[in-house]
């Protein structure tokens, strides 16, 4: 793949989206970094770093993103720097240019290499450095916060000071008078938390975790209650990575006694704080993260007492009331099993298995002591309390379910496979016939297919689904003639018996779509249909149907273009 026509390698949404990233400036930095190796950062619901490695050709030899993306070979990430990079080099770094170049040098007198940026600050005097910067901070207040950060010094009091200052210099800058960030600005907006919560990591890789909290409480403060539109979850992000870096502290064997207690100060704090009182839930993560850091029983009385506040200021029966009183409750069983007794734990898990967590949570402990009938027991009861519930009436059954095949209970395992199968699940439909022989199926599965049959729409898909398993190619042309719009996905397997029909039913179809079509687009949507017609019943099929769509429709010549570009050779 090389950068002159890499678009014609990659995934089209791929390269959309990373022609827009490119487009938006969403490439916030590209250096090389070695010779034919670039560096990019880009933002999106996050930063990401991408790495891209050249030949002298420009062919891409290397490329990496931070992302997750995992679908394909390239993400829109690295689209978009491939973008970057080609706009780049056909600017004179090509290597038909860096060869022209060198042709014109041959002869000449040797041409002085080009300074890098660092010699040439080196060369620069101190006092025109300082010049300079200062000019840079007068016309930017994210420029002083950042440099006054860097180079400050001081302690941590006036550092926490100057990491707030620059968090706030760029949400000010790209909020509007009513302090509201739009979707365009808004990463932009988050770059000053995002460089506190690098320094919060670099103090805890320093041996100075008490200050890696006190800054990543920093950022979740701000940022938490932002009003703006984030919808590609940067706030979120934020406030999940310094959650992390709590979890990273805590997790720390040799932490000093009054340190822990220090930061369990510091995290109680912002959890009291109104701007966590809401239905986001963050207030409640960060209550969960202080149980590493009350290690005395004044610590976990204190942490316990402000628990019991907010379990008796929930005391609506709403859901969101209820997520919370659930959230809170699991914190206090935390609290039990890391620094009381099991007993303890166990009879506070029992009293309130009324909740699905606690209850999913007795449930694993059951499977690890091999109690399959204490699981099957939780199920049955779940299933009764939560009857209003549907999902967690389906996770209680599959948990279930799991435990008799584990049994090798084969009569309980069928009957609740049928259970699931006719609330929809292909599946256990596949299950259930692995349980029989192949002797046996044929007289089983009829009265199954009868069943889905009579329960309406609502069960049409396993319904098809099965009647292709089994091959009841009759069944599912019946069913095609009820409705027709599915003969798309299921012509293949008709055509073989039901070729005739099929066309006729794609050709109606193909009529009733240009009749209601009024834009390009839709054309383009007929003759999808038209294609899809030419492999189910060959280009005679076709070829008439687009015929009769030119003799129907003489005035609208967006259709007939769409329609002429169909190649039904």
């Amino acid at each position: 793949m090389n950068l002159a026509d890499f678009q014609d390698e990659i995934e089209e949404v791929i390269l959309e989206r990373g022609h827009q990233y490119y487009q938006e400036g969403c490439v916030r930095s590209l250096e090389e970094i070695e010779p034919n190796v670039y560096q990019a950062k880009v933002s999106g619901s996050d930063f990401y770093l991408i790495q891209v490695e050249l030949d002298e050709e420009n062919n891409i030899m290397a490329s990496s993103c931070s992302c997750p993306y995992d679908w394909g070979e390239t993400c829109k990430h690295e689209a978009a720097v491939y973008f970057a990079l080609q706009k780049r080099l056909s600017g004179g770094n090509s290597p038909n240019s860096r060869k022209k170049a060198e042709a014109a040098s041959k002869g000449s007198k040797a041409v002085l290499p080009k300074k890098d940026l660092k010699q040439i600050l080196a060369e620069t005097s101190q006092e025109n450095l300082i010049g300079f910067l200062l000019t840079l901070a007068g016309e930017s207040a994210e420029i002083k916060a950042r440099l006054e950060l860097a180079f400050g010094g001081g302690n941590e009091q006036e550092e926490i000071k100057r990491c707030s200052k620059l968090i706030r210099s760029y949400l000010d800058k790209n909020s509007d008078r009513y302090g509201f960030i739009g979707y365009q600005q808004m990463d932009e907006a988050l770059t000053g938390a995002e460089l506190v919560l690098e320094k919060s990591r670099d103090a805890l890789l320093k041996g100075n975790p008490l200050l890696a909290v006190r800054l990543a409480l920093l950022v979740m403060a701000e940022v938490v209650d932002l009003e703006g539109d984030d919808s590609d979850g940067g706030v979120g992000a934020l406030m999940n990575e310094g959650l992390y870096l709590l979890d990273e502290v805590g997790e720390m064997d040799d932490l000093p006694a009054a340190t822990r207690e220090s930061i369990l100060a510091l995290i109680l704090k912002e959890a009291e704080s109104r701007r966590y009182y809401g239905e986001t839930g963050w207030q409640t993560d960060l209550l969960s993260r202080c149980v590493p850091f009350a290690a005395t029983p004044e610590a976990r009385k204190r942490l316990g007492d402000f628990l019991q506040k907010l379990l008796t200021a929930n005391q609506k029966t709403d859901w969101s009331s209820q997520y919370r009183i659930e959230n809170i409750l699991e914190i206090q069983y935390s609290l039990l099993v890391r620094f009381e007794s099991a007993a303890q734990a166990e009879f506070f898990l029992n009293q309130h298995l009324n909740y699905g967590s606690f209850r999913e949570t007795a449930i694993r402990l059951a499977r690890e002591q091999g109690d399959e009938e204490r699981i099957v027991r939780l199920c049955l009861d779940g299933e009764e309390q939560d009857q209003e519930k549907f999902g967690l009436v389906t996770r209680w059954k599959e948990y279930r379910y799991q435990s008799y095949i584990r049994t090798g209970q084969l009569a309980a395992q069928r009957s609740l496979a049928l259970e699931f199968i006719e609330g929809g699940s292909f599946p256990h439909y596949q299950d259930l016939k692995g349980t029989y022989s192949a002797a046996e199926w044929p007289a089983v599965y009829p009265a199954i297919l009868e069943r889905l049959a009579g329960q309406g729409n609502r069960y049409r898909s396993i319904y098809t689904q099965v009647l292709v398993e089994e091959q009841e190619w009759e069944k599912l042309m019946a069913y095609v003639r009820t409705t027709p719009s599915s003969v798309d996905t299921y012509y293949k397997h008709l055509v073989p018996e039901y070729r005739e029909e099929i066309c006729r039913i794609f050709r109606s179809n193909i009529k009733q779509a240009a009749a209601r079509a009024s834009t390009r687009s839709h054309y383009q949507v007929v003759c999808a249909m038209v294609r899809t017609l030419k492999k189910a019943g060959g280009v005679k099929d076709a070829r008439e149907a687009v015929r009769e769509l030119l003799l129907m429709y003489p005035r609208r010549p967006a259709m007939r273009d769409e329609l002429g570009k169909l190649k039904l050779d």
